[in-house]
């Protein structure tokens, strides 16, 4: 296990030798660092868990060192930063509505023109419906008077035929 020395550990936080001398015997971390040292060769050695205790003691004196000038310069720093975030998402919040607002515009246009073009659209069906079905009415009937003429030309022909016989053989024409 590694162990540091107090000038080790002095070096480490940027405070002299002295300074880490006369913290350590100060209590209560005197008697809490007795667990963590040795001594070897009437130098003191601190293992981890000592250096930790040790370091820790150092930052909550720097804490405490903070004067209310620091801190409130700090919070109007800090207020001012989160009024100017403050600002900037309101204006990207307005300016992400109107590009919405417009989006929902040209949306609503669209669907008026699509609307117009499925009626336009409906009302050409219709019509070629009506067409289509006047067409079939057309050629049932055109059916019917091709057969009525089919009709006609068989009874015509019969006629004729008729007509060209001789007078005397429709007269004594034999009963079959």
């Amino acid at each position: 296990m590694e162990m540091k020395t107090i000038t080790q550990i002095a070096e480490e936080i940027g405070v002299s030798r002295q300074a880490v001398y006369n913290k350590i015997k100060k209590e209560p971390l005197s008697s809490t660092l007795q667990s963590f040292m040795s001594k070897v060769d009437s130098t003191l050695h601190f293992d981890i868990n000592g250096e930790k205790l040790i370091k820790s003691a150092f930052e909550k004196e720097h804490l405490s060192s903070i004067t209310v000038n620091d801190v409130d310069s700090t919070v109007k720093l800090l207020i001012t930063t989160l009024q100017d975030q403050v600002t900037t998402l309101t204006t990207q919040n307005e300016d992400l509505r109107q590009q919405l607002s417009e989006e929902r515009t040209d949306n609503r246009e669209q669907l008026q023109k699509k609307d117009v073009y499925i009626k336009e659209l409906t009302e050409k069906i219709t019509d070629l419906t009506e067409r289509l079905a006047v067409l079939f009415e057309n050629s049932q009937q055109l059916q019917k008077n091709q057969q009525l003429l089919e009709v006609q030309n068989i009874i015509y022909d019969d006629v004729e035929t008729e007509n060209k016989k001789g007078f005397f053989k429709k007269i004594f024409k034999k009963s079959k």
